[in-house]
């Protein structure tokens, strides 16, 4: 699994989100994607969060708190 380090050293345990590997960039090109790595909060119907830091990044995702950096 591509996320496996992510999970173990950063977050100590499953992603609270879904992560997209985007093989075609079809992604890529939708929301403008132009350095990497990217993060992106997309919601259900498929609008880009925009704004905020990790703590509101955290309260969107309905997550109790974020990993510092």
């Amino acid at each position: 699994m591509k996320n496996a380090k992510t999970e173990k050293e950063i977050w100590k345990g499953p992603l609270p989100f879904p992560v997209v590997i985007d093989k075609e960039g079809s992604t890529v090109r939708r929301y403008g994607v132009s350095v990497f790595p990217t993060a992106l909060l997309i919601d259900p119907q498929g609008r880009l969060v925009r704004g905020g830091g990790l703590k509101m990044l955290a309260e969107k995702l309905g997550v109790a708190s974020a990993p510092q950096p």
